[in-house]
């Protein structure tokens, strides 16, 4: 177990199952419940939400919004949500076996991402008392290569990756968590 920083008690992990971005959105508003909870209870979120917004009709029907639109949205929920205290990581989406169609927007999304905490950065600096707390892991790009065809690292279903791909993740995460910590 790990002692958290922001508690004198041992650490907590959990994990949320939501789906859709307008899900996670609604958790991180600014006068939620569960925000204060995960503000008192947790340092660290981390946001891993896969291929779902693409493949639910769930996540599809719920607003007028594009699938951009909505990262955008949640992009800049978190980003106001966070803390000095309480960090929030945003990992960019892998991508699915049979949902090639899928592949263009998916990096549309990966690459908006990257401008996304390219501009954080930015405007960071620019700006001393401006400081949120979150970190792009960006799995996406890394993955893409074992993604399709003959090289990907398969899983259990077609949008999930087998265990190379998942150590790879844990590896850009903790080093994303050490780099911050540095900061």
């Amino acid at each position: 177990m790990f002692e958290s920083k922001a508690h004198s008690r041992r650490g907590m992990f959990d994990q949320a199952h939501l789906c859709c971005y307008h899900e996670v959105t609604q958790r991180f508003q600014k006068d939620s419940d569960t925000l204060t909870a995960m503000r008192r209870d947790y340092d660290l979120v981390v946001i891993a939400m896969g291929l779902w917004e693409f493949i639910s009709p769930h996540c599809q029907t719920d607003s007028n919004m594009t699938v951009i639109e909505k990262m955008i949205e949640l992009l800049d929920t978190i980003r106001d949500a966070s803390t000095k205290d309480f960090q929030i990581v945003f990992r960019t989406s892998g991508f699915d076996e049979k949902k090639i169609g899928n592949d263009q927007l998916l990096w549309d999304m990966i690459n908006i991402s990257q401008q996304y905490f390219q501009n954080i950065s930015s405007v960071t600096v620019e700006l001393k008392d401006f400081n949120p707390n979150i970190t792009l892991v960006d799995w996406g790009s890394a993955i893409s290569k074992r993604s399709l065809g003959k090289k990907r690292i398969r899983g259990n279903i077609s949008a999930h990756y087998g265990l190379e791909a998942r150590l790879l993740y844990i590896q850009q995460l903790m080093h994303e968590l050490i780099k911050s910590d540095l900061n």
